[in-house]
């Protein structure tokens, strides 16, 4: 990897995995609001800790050179799975928020797509395909 290339991919992974990991820490301490939000999903306590722990291992994979497009691979389903859960059930804004909870998922969701598409070579079975 070109090293331009390379710092760019981890200016994306720092910011995504500051994110994860401080999403998922709020999640499992059980923050009011996420609390409310997995309750609307019907998916709480349970729900929100195996997020809450996956977030957090995709964060960590991310502060890997070596394993970085698998964690932001597994960042993106949990955020393409957020981002549904927002369009079919809690909604645009949460708590007055306006929006912010929502603007926030794309932001990491943006990340993690030009983290997995920069290390798209470390990818087993799709790193040769785009090369």
């Amino acid at each position: 990897m070109k090293k331009n290339k390379k710092r760019l991919a981890w200016l994306f992974q720092l910011l995504a995995a500051a994110i994860l990991i401080t999403v998922g820490v709020m999640k499992i301490d059980g923050s009011p609001e996420n609390v409310m939000m997995f309750q609307a999903l019907d998916m709480e306590p349970g729900g929100r800790y195996l997020i809450g722990i996956i977030e957090i291992v995709a964060g960590l994979l991310l502060l890997t050179d070596a394993l970085a497009a698998t964690g932001a691979f597994i960042a993106i389903g949990v955020m393409l799975g957020a981002i549904i859960a927002h369009a079919t059930v809690l909604g645009y804004a949460i708590n007055n928020d306006g929006g912010m909870h929502l603007w926030l998922l794309i932001v990491l969701l943006a990340c993690c797509l030009a983290v997995a598409w920069l290390r798209r070579e470390q990818m087993p079975f799709i790193g040769k395909t785009f090369e």
